[in-house]
């Protein structure tokens, strides 16, 4: 399915007119997918045979106000069409990773067993952005008892694994 929602990525953001259009998509596109994955409610009304498109097209503009525009709606409508909205979260991770790529950006979780002070993340953020050569990370800081000390973090599919666990496990 992963090529599938790439073409579609590809075909929504070649249809943004602007920066700030495609920051829009993939803003939207994430929300929308988040609902999707988490609201089961949401879910079964998107999948519902029974229920007409232009119906389930009207749901998604009532929960998502800030998201109205012509292509990203058609866009939508299409998916609907094609029976393709069960994808939607593929849709929108591939989205956020193209937008990323496009804006030198990547996004980041930092797994930690204890809190880190600003100075400590920052260290961290900017370790990461050396490494890819980004102009901006995007993250989110973890707390995981289980992982004993040190530091975990996973961007993208990648996993930098500096963990007291991880060391123990590697001794064992």
């Amino acid at each position: 399915m992963a090529l599938v929602a790439n073409r579609y990525v590809r075909a929504l953001a070649d249809s943004a007119k602007s920066k700030e259009e495609n920051t829009m998509f993939e803003k939207g596109l994430k929300e929308i997918s988040n609902l999707f994955v988490s609201d089961k409610n949401f879910k079964n009304i998107l999948l519902n045979p029974l229920i007409e498109n232009h119906e389930k097209l009207e749901v998604i503009k009532g929960l998502f106000p800030a998201y109205q525009n012509e292509t990203l709606n058609h866009f939508l409508e299409l998916l609907l069409e094609e029976n393709r909205i069960n994808i939607i979260d593929e849709i929108a991770l591939a989205y956020t990773k193209l937008y990323e790529i496009q804006n030198h950006e990547i996004s980041m979780k930092i797994i930690t067993a204890m809190e880190l002070d600003q100075k400590q993340i920052d260290e961290i953020v900017q370790k990461y952005k050396n490494l890819y050569q980004v102009d901006t990370v995007n993250y989110e800081v973890i707390m995981d008892k289980k992982i004993i000390g040190g530091v975990k973090v996973i961007v993208g599919n990648k996993v930098y694994d500096n963990s007291v666990k991880r060391q123990i496990e590697d001794m064992l």
